[in-house]
């Protein structure tokens, strides 16, 4: 009867961890450091890089004053550029298709570079 009860508690919770857990497709993008054309080393970084699906998520840790965000098809043609005034958090959607993708995130003489792919959804 105990062993009974056991199994039926162990798949009650089976089943609240799966109906609860979030299933998401969110990666990271590596940034790389650059200032004044030169690479600079890797190291805490002030922004961070999240792609989701075709939801490109930037977090600021410091609010620069002026940031500029280019995002560049694997051809190098230019799809978004947009300009922010002391961001946070800025969400772009990047609605052109499954590709290779660039951001270039530029403020003061700092630039922030990486490459991040979005696939078929």
């Amino acid at each position: 009867m105990v062993m009974k009860k056991t199994i039926i508690l162990f798949a009650c919770m089976l089943v609240a961890l799966t109906c609860f857990s979030k299933v998401t497709d969110s990666r990271d993008i590596a940034l790389h450091a650059g200032h004044e054309n030169e690479e600079a080393l890797r190291s805490i970084l002030p922004v961070r890089a999240v792609i989701d699906g075709n939801i490109l998520q930037l977090e600021f840790l410091d609010s620069p004053e002026n940031v500029v965000v280019k995002i560049s098809d694997k051809a190098g043609k230019e799809i978004i550029t947009s300009a922010y005034s002391f961001p946070q958090l800025v969400k772009l959607y990047v609605n052109q298709g499954a590709n290779d993708y660039t951001i270039e995130i530029i403020y003061g003489e700092t630039c922030l570079y990486g490459v991040f792919t979005i696939e078929n959804m």
